[in-house]
């Protein structure tokens, strides 16, 4: 199995220079790919802890003030944080935990992180760029976004 999956990782151009970027608070699962990898013996195909950039921290960073009317902090796990974005009816909507979803949620997410971190003259369309968003863009309130994702 070790050999198969360095072989695809090979095939698919992951060297030590990738950079890895993900919607957690740590690095762990590269980690623990990387150290499984090199036990099976399988050295030098992934990169270090300083490859991997975990994303969500900057969203967390930025949305200090976005709090639950009980005064939480609003939750930023993909499924909740996705449709807050890009409305309801987006259709990677509610298909988290699938691996090519939650790619494709990710790098939604960190285009419109990339567009807002600019001035607003300075900013695309990036609704429209992002696949024509706002025909999908129906807004529930966040806490029941997040009693939904509760249950």
């Amino acid at each position: 199995m070790a050999h198969q999956i360095a072989d695809k990782l090979k095939s698919e151009g992951i060297t030590p220079e990738t950079v890895f970027v993900v919607w957690a608070t740590n690095k762990k699962d590269l980690r623990a790919l990387r150290e499984w990898l090199e036990g099976e013996g399988h050295h030098g195909i992934l990169p270090g802890d300083s490859k991997c950039i975990p994303v969500i921290t900057d969203f967390r960073a930025n949305l200090t003030q976005a709090r639950l009317s009980n005064g939480r902090a609003f939750p930023l796990t993909l499924p909740i944080a996705f449709p807050a974005f890009f409305g309801i009816r987006h259709p990677l909507c509610g298909r988290n935990h699938q691996a090519i979803v939650d790619t494709l949620q990710l790098w939604l997410m960190i285009e419109a992180f990339s567009q807002l971190c600019m001035r607003p003259s300075s900013r695309e369309d990036w609704l429209t760029k992002l696949g024509n968003v706002g025909t999908w863009k129906r807004q529930e309130t966040l806490e029941n976004s997040w009693a939904k994702s509760r249950v």
